[in-house]
């Protein structure tokens, strides 16, 4: 996906969303902009693993 496809998707999901959640997007993106690549990758990648393994994760919690 080029750049701009992805900007402009990006741009599609926060027209959709609620002013209060747009804070929260701001917040978390000054905070990825300050990260370094390979910490996003990680982040990305336990992010992913917790998405797969959600029913998992939920019993071990209970």
């Amino acid at each position: 996906m080029t750049k701009q496809e992805v900007k402009s998707q990006i741009e599609q999901i926060l027209e959709s969303l609620p002013a209060d959640h747009l804070e929260e997007v701001l917040a978390y993106l000054r905070i990825l902009e300050k990260v370094s690549v390979s910490n996003v990758k990680r982040s990305s990648a336990l992010i992913q693993i917790m998405r797969e393994d959600r029913e998992v994760l939920q019993k071990l919690a209970q």
